[in-house]
């Protein structure tokens, strides 16, 4: 049986999650913060980090070379939100500056990969709805997912990551564009009968994300509060499985952020 350790990391730009001791700058107080996080993460020892809200730099440094820093990773992959249509641009011709995204480290090789562009409206929604997306304003804004085949010693895994919209009309078809993606990846490359993982923040609690996906049997998911961050008291940051079991879930303070890590055991 092979097991795999995965984390998934909403960073929100990597504000500090408690305001600065005495003697700080906000600035220092967030660089410090951010090296904190890194430690955790580190402490962990995830084979597979996802990451959200995350950018190159912040508070006047290295951001997500930071956060990898302290982690035996051999590949990344950083997929930048790119909001607006002339920014989506400039993503292309590679010059994204310091746009916000998402990220998936491994201390495994990864085979195949790939970069879905998730729905940015609801076909069911109004046509002001549908404007807002189309020119990258509020929170209908462009949102990515990574996929990716993961080669674990054992066995290897498919994995897909993203942060979905906070909105209800958007995450469950967000969440299950993710799916269908992940599925026709598996299909197209002759590995449907490998382990899956979904992880990230969903902006969900369980039962509706399970209730998403109730037709692919994504039944393992990762238990335990996630936020608020000093006091969680509820979970949208999930580790999905079909194929495997999740044997350990808990929570992790970063200093950074209004959410806490989750981590898991998954095995299969």
């Amino acid at each position: 049986m092979a097991s795999i350790h995965v984390v998934t990391a909403q960073l929100n730009d990597g504000h500090p999650t408690r305001k600065p001791r005495g003697g700080y700058t906000s600035v220092e107080w967030q660089a410090s913060r951010i090296e904190r996080a890194s430690q955790v993460l580190a402490a962990c020892d995830p084979d597979v980090l996802a990451l959200q809200g995350v950018r190159e730099r912040a508070a006047g440094q290295p951001f997500l070379a930071t956060i990898l820093a302290a982690g035996d990773y051999q590949e990344v992959i950083f997929v930048p939100e790119c909001a607006c249509p002339i920014r989506r641009r400039w993503c292309k011709a590679g010059k994204h500056g310091n746009s916000r995204g998402i990220a998936l480290a491994s201390r495994y090789p990864l085979g195949a990969r790939d970069v879905i562009e998730l729905p940015a409206r609801n076909p069911r929604g109004n046509w002001f709805g549908a404007l807002r997306g189309k020119l990258g304003l509020g929170a209908e804004k462009p949102r990515y997912a990574i996929l990716a085949q993961i080669n674990t010693p054992g066995r290897p895994v498919l994995v897909a990551t993203a942060e979905l919209s906070p909105l209800p009309s958007l995450r469950e078809l967000q969440l299950q564009t993710m799916d269908a993606a992940l599925h026709r990846f598996a299909q197209a490359r002759g590995l449907e009968n490998l382990p899956r993982v979904i992880l990230g923040d969903l902006a969900m609690p369980i039962t509706r994300a399970r209730a998403a996906l109730r037709r692919s049997g994504f039944s393992g998911a990762a238990k335990a509060p996630t936020m608020p961050a000093l006091v969680p008291t509820e979970q949208e940051d999930h580790i999905l499985v079909t194929g495997g079991q999740v044997r350990h879930a808990e929570s992790a303070l970063l200093d950074i952020s209004t959410h806490r890590a989750l981590r898991a055991n998954i095995t299969y």
